[in-house]
Order: C-alpha cells, then sequence, then structure tokens
C-alpha cells in the first residue's frame, strides 16, 4: 500500500530523491539537518541539548545514527513535528531501520497523521512480528477504528509474546466488550490488576465490564478508581534510551506529579532530586520535593528544602503550608500551627491553607475550631476528597451525624480507594442502629476492599461472616 504523503511537496521531493531507485538513499545529498526554529515555551536545557545534537548531527551530515539521535531528543521533549522529520531524514539515509519507523509513526499519530501512523505500524509489525510493543500499539489503533477483529489478533500475538504485560490485557478485555463478552473481559481486567494493581486503565475497563453484567455496586468502585485513566503502552528497544533525554523542566515537573499521583514516591522523589541539580533556587521545585518527602517521612530533608524556598520566595503561602504539613509529620504541632496560621494569612481563600490548620488544631485537641476550618476548606475547595473525609470524622466526633453521613458520602465518591471513609461510615451507620444502612456500606467495603482489615472489623463488629 502507498503511504500518503504528509510532507509539503518540495520535502517529499528530497526524500524521493535522495531514497534513489533502490529507496537505499546511497549516493544522494543528505538531507537538511532538522533544527528547533521556534523555541518559546521551551525549557533553556532542552534548547541546549538540541542545539548540541544538531551540532553533532551537522558534523555527520550523512551518518543515520546522529540523525536518529536528534529525533530521539525532540520525541523525548515531545516536540513531535521535528522528532517526525528528524526520523524521516535518518530513514532515508538508512531505510531498513524498522524499529526507526515505528517510532516515526509514534511521532506523525502524535502530530494528528492517524492514517499514515497505522500504515507504518503494520509495517512494521509485518517486518518484526516479535516485537509486543509494536503489535500493542496497532492494536490499540485497529480498536480506534472499529477493527475490533483486527485488535483482537494483535492484542492476543502480543500476549503470546509478553505474558506478564498488564496493557496487553486490558487491551483485549476492550475487545471483548465491543464483542459482547463482558464476562472475559472481567477475567482478563483481574489479570491485568494481579500484575499491576495501581493500573487505572484495568480499573476502568473492569467498571464498565461489570457494569455490563448487572454489578452496579462493584462497576461504581472501579469506574471512579479509574477515572482520568490513560492508555499505557509497552517499551520497545529505544525507550529507555528515548527516556534519558527527556530534559524538559516542565516534561519533568508534570511526570513527577504523575508518579506522585500514581503512589510512586520513590521514584517522583529521584526525578524531582535529578531535577534540582539543574535548578536549585526553583521555588515550586523546592516545595513539590519537599512535600514528597514528607510523605516519605525524610522530614529532614524536607524542612532543609522548604528553608531554602522560604529564602528563595519568602512571602509565598505554598511554603508554610508544607512547612505546616512537615511539621505535622514530626509531631510538632505548635509550629505546625504557626506556619498554618501564616498560611492562612497569606491566602485566605486556599482551602489547602485551612486543611492544614485543620490537623493541626486537631492534633492539639481543638476540635471546634478544626471543624469550622474544614468547613471553610470545602467551602473553598470542592474537589479535594481529602477534605471531606476527614470533615465526616470530625463532624461524627462532634454529633454532627446527619452532616457527618453526607460528608462519607463524597469522600467515598471522590476517593473511592481510600477505605477510612467506607469504614468510618459503617460504624456510624451501626453506631446509630441503621443495620440496613450499615450492611449496605459494608458490602460495598467488601466489594472494594477485600483484604482491608478495617473490613474484617466491620464483619465482626457486624456480626456477618
Amino acid at each position: 500500500m502507498t503511504l500518503r504523503s504528509t510532507l509539503p511537496s518540495a520535502a517529499a521531493a528530497l526524500v524521493l530523491a535522495a531514497c534513489g531507485g533502490d529507496g537505499s538513499g546511497r549516493g544522494a545529498a543528505p538531507p537538511d539537518i532538522v533544527e528547533l526554529v521556534h523555541t518559546g515555551g521551551v525549557d533553556s536545557g532542552v534548547i541546549d541539548l538540541i542545539s548540541d545534537h544538531v551540532e553533532r548531527a551537522r558534523a555527520r551530515p550523512a551518518d543515520p545514527e546522529a540523525r536518529a539521535v536528534l529525533a530521539m531528543v525532540f520525541e523525548a521533549n515531545e516536540l513531535w513535528s521535528e522528532a517526525e522529520q528528524a526520523w524521516r531524514d535518518a530513514l532515508v539515509l538508512d531505510p531498513e531501520r524498522d524499529v526507526w519507523r515505528y517510532h516515526l509513526a509514534i511521532c506523525a499519530r502524535q502530530r494528528g497523521g492517524a492514517e499514515e501512523a497505522m500504515e507504518l505500524c503494520r509495517r512494521v509489525a509485518r517486518a518484526m512480528p516479535e516485537m509486543p510493543g509494536v503489535r500493542h500499539r496497532l492494536g490499540s489503533m485497529l480498536l480506534e477504528t472499529g477493527d475490533v477483529e483486527g485488535a483482537r489478533r494483535e492484542f492476543a500475538a502480543a500476549i503470546e509474546l509478553v505474558d506478564f504485560a498488564p496493557p496487553c490485557y486490558v487491551g483485549l478485555a476492550e475487545v471483548m466488550l465491543r464483542s459482547g463478552d463482558p464476562a472475559r473481559a472481567v477475567t482478563l481486567c483481574r489479570r491485568a490488576l494481579a500484575l499491576d494493581s495501581q493500573s487505572k486503565h484495568a480499573r476502568y475497563t473492569l467498571g464498565l465490564a461489570l457494569r455490563d453484567l448487572g454489578r452496579m455496586d462493584e462497576a461504581e468502585v472501579e469506574l471512579n478508581k479509574g477515572l482520568n485513566a490513560s492508555r499505557r503502552y509497552l517499551s520497545d528497544p529505544l525507550t529507555q534510551r528515548i527516556e534519558s533525554y527527556r530534559m524538559g523542566y516542565t516534561v519533568r515537573m508534570l511526570e513527577a506529579n504523575r508518579l506522585e499521583k500514581d503512589g510512586k514516591l520513590p521514584e517522583a522523589e529521584k526525578l524531582l532530586e535529578r531535577l534540582l541539580v539543574r535548578y536549585p533556587q526553583d521555588h515550586t521545585l523546592l516545595n513539590n520535593l519537599a512535600a514528597v518527602l514528607t510523605q516519605l517521612q525524610k522530614t529532614d530533608r524536607a524542612l532543609e528544602l522548604l528553608e531554602r524556598a522560604h529564602a528563595v520566595q519568602p512571602g509565598e503561602f505554598s511554603t508554610h503550608i508544607n512547612l505546616a504539613a512537615c511539621y505535622l509529620g514530626r509531631r510538632d504541632l505548635p509550629m505546625a500551627l504557626e506556619n498554618a496560621e501564616t498560611a492562612c494569612r497569606l491566602a485566605p481563600k486556599v482551602g489547602q491553607a485551612h486543611f492544614v490548620r485543620a490537623r493541626a488544631y486537631l492534633g492539639l485537641g481543638r476540635i471546634g475550631e478544626a471543624y469550622a476550618d474544614l468547613k471553610e476548606a470545602v467551602a473553598l475547595d470542592s474537589t479535594t476528597g481529602i477534605f471531606f473525609a476527614l470533615l465526616g470524622e470530625v463532624a461524627a466526633q462532634v454529633d454532627d451525624e446527619e452532616a457527618a453521613i453526607g460528608y462519607y458520602g463524597t469522600a467515598m465518591r471522590m476517593m473511592p480507594g481510600f477505605p477510612p471513609s467506607f469504614v468510618n461510615l459503617c460504624k456510624l451507620h451501626h453506631r446509630r442502629g441503621e443495620r440496613a444502612e450499615a450492611l449496605a456500606v459494608f458490602e460495598r467495603t467488601r466489594a472494594a476492599f477485600p483484604d482491608h482489615p478495617g473490613t474484617a472489623a466491620l464483619a465482626r463488629l457486624l456480626g456477618v461472616r
């Protein structure tokens, strides 16, 4: 099949001329070096890295490896158009490199060339049928176009090659959903989750399958756990090398944020520590790393970074929020309250400031003030589930039980993977003598957290097996 060219006509003519009659590119002038023309919004470290590799390619214009490395640098930092052209140039000089062609397909797809990307992936899959990454990605592309049988074939082939890769099972589960076999989809998703319990894509697909089976309560739990899921792809022989060129500040910060949300705190710490070497005085970076370290209970290092952040930008409320959280982790409640008070003074309309002050008040036994601060926190920010979870606990403590039930319910919807809200709501219904309601919440808890100690404790409390 002839590929549709996405290049301007002059560039396409250049490629055809360079390829020659046998497509080898030998004996023709090498293509021009791809350069970054528009640098607006591009991190200075990325610009320096690109400039370095442009010069290396310019020094060896006929060397396909130099062009490929330049393409990797562009791709790593999500400069898709430049990466796509650089991969094309590398393939002009060495058209037999199918892994390069695979990455050309990835960049073409990111740039919006779905049809060409599909044909390139087909070509690579024929040339390298043993590469699971291309089989899985081709299956995903086929599924997007509605070719369910083609997708099934590719996902099954990928599983034959690597039976330990969760994305392959999730892809095949999506095929089963399209084919009207939700029970098989459930089995495949369970297999994926056995390999990676944090896979949101598996959770979301499992929720869809359970919904199709009419198991609505279980489906709701899994769909909520899978909110904001994104498709993950398998690595290939160039993945690790390309990752090593991810230099951009914004790219690295977003990646660290994703790792933190996925609960991969040590990985987030390592990434941010490496970035800090290049940007030692960046206020946002110092705060983000300190927040991760606080969660890892490395509070000495966190305090050191927060003091540096305060010196760089003294009036920044986020530093005081993080200082308060760090001191809470150290059980230094007076210092926690002092910094929380400062944060509330600097940013009275930021919910997180009131939340951290409420935690300090709770530690000091000042329940009424904590309750008032938590109400203010959710009034200012109704998108953070942990605010409602703690508000439910405090409302129950001050015997505002009806309000506590509502707060717990909101927390459960917003944080379906957070067991305490489920357990506490069940206990509250039991305390109020509402056995039917307690049993209903218990069944949801057992479905979502079958192995959690709180589930066993509820079973004993309610007298059920």
